[in-house]
This record gives C-alpha cells, structure tokens and sequence, in this order.
C-alpha cells in the first residue's frame, strides 16, 4: 500500500494485522496498490522514485502464531466454500476437506504441519498467507524498512509511526480475527521443530 499524501509504503504481510493497520491509517484519497500483498521488491522495482524517499513499515508477528492463524483462516474459507479461494487453492483444500477433524483443530494443524502440504505451501508462498515474513520485507537478504512493528505491540507501534508520517491516529481498531484458542494449543515438540526449520530466517530476524 502506498500513500502519496503522508508519503508511506506499507507491505501488508498477511495475518500480521495488516487490515488493522489498514482501517487505522486508511482516511486517505491518495492510496494506491492496496488490493493486494505485494512485497517489498515489488514496490522498489515498481516505484524506484517513491521507494527511495517514502517511508517505509511492515508488522511482524510471531511465525508461530502467525502460522496457526494462517492455517485456521484457510480452513474456515474451505468450509465456507469461499468461491474465490478455492479456485485459487483448491488442490490444498480438497486436502484440507478431508484432513480436518472436526472438534480437534490442532491435532489437524499438526497433520497439516507433518505434510508435503505444509512444505509447499511454505516453499511456493501458496497461499501466501504462509509465505515466511523475510520473502516479505527482504530484498537479496537485506530487509530495506524503515520501521518494523510487532503485532504484539502494534497500537504503540502505530503510534509512532503516525508520528513520523505526521497522520493523526486515534487508535487501533482490530479487525478480520480469525477465531481459535490460544497458538501454544496447537504445538507439540515435534509440530515446534518443522515450524521453527521452515520459518528459520523470520525466528532469526525477530530474535526468537
């Protein structure tokens, strides 16, 4: 997303509050390329001239937080029959469809966790809310933001960020929730083990 009035690019990591942030910065006309999660070389090879002297800011969130929201936001679209989703990744949710335990979601996240499925998903970044953070918001290895915020601490976060952009914010308003129990349900060593490999360079970047 890119404001020409307050001169921002924000990369909307999926399942890292980007909508929050979205509706809390979103009073402005002059937003372009929000209808989608580009990432940061994406706007770089895209607007060289703003990428250079815009402010730049992603949230991050705890990869393995952020990975069982991921997975139960994908399982609920395939029970929902979400048209559109299941068009895009109706391969995985036929498997999805005929993995899942009803009454036992994280036993099904740790199946889902032990698959091929998992690894392609997140080797491929489809569907790209399992896309790792790092594919994100680093350009050849190096991360080229400004400002990362935590979604841990994001109203404080977005307050200093509206500081530096000169927006005035009023607060953060959560939104698009997936609704579940706490992530720590949903791990087991071995679950622990694979996440921590696949998302090695977001544990690594975020000091976990």
């Amino acid at each position: 997303m890119i404001s020409n009035r307050y001169r921002y690019i924000f990369v909307h990591v999926p399942k890292a509050g980007g909508t929050t942030v979205k509706r809390a910065l979103g009073d402005d006309p002059t937003i372009e390329e929000n209808d989608w999660h580009h990432d940061l070389a994406h706007f770089k090879k895209m607007h060289r001239d703003r990428f250079d002297t815009f402010f730049k800011f992603a949230v991050a969130r705890n990869p393995f937080d952020r990975l069982v929201s991921a997975y139960c936001y994908n399982v609920r679209l395939m029970q929902e029959n979400d048209a559109i989703h299941w068009r895009h990744y109706g391969d995985l949710y036929r498997w999805l469809a005929a993995s899942v335990e009803p009454g036992d979601l994280p036993g099904s996240f740790r199946r889902f966790v032990a698959s091929a499925w998992f690894d392609k998903s997140v080797d491929d970044g489809f569907p790209i809310h399992f896309k790792p953070l790092t594919r994100f918001i680093a350009i050849e290895g190096r991360v080229e933001l400004d400002y990362l915020a935590r979604i841990e601490t994001l109203e404080h976060d977005l307050r200093n960020i509206a500081k530096r952009i000169e927006y005035e914010f009023t607060g953060v308003s959560w939104l698009n929730k997936t609704p579940r129990a706490d992530y720590q349900q949903f791990y087991d060593y071995r679950t622990c083990t694979i996440v921590r490999r696949a998302y090695a360079a977001d544990f690594e970047l975020l000091n976990l």
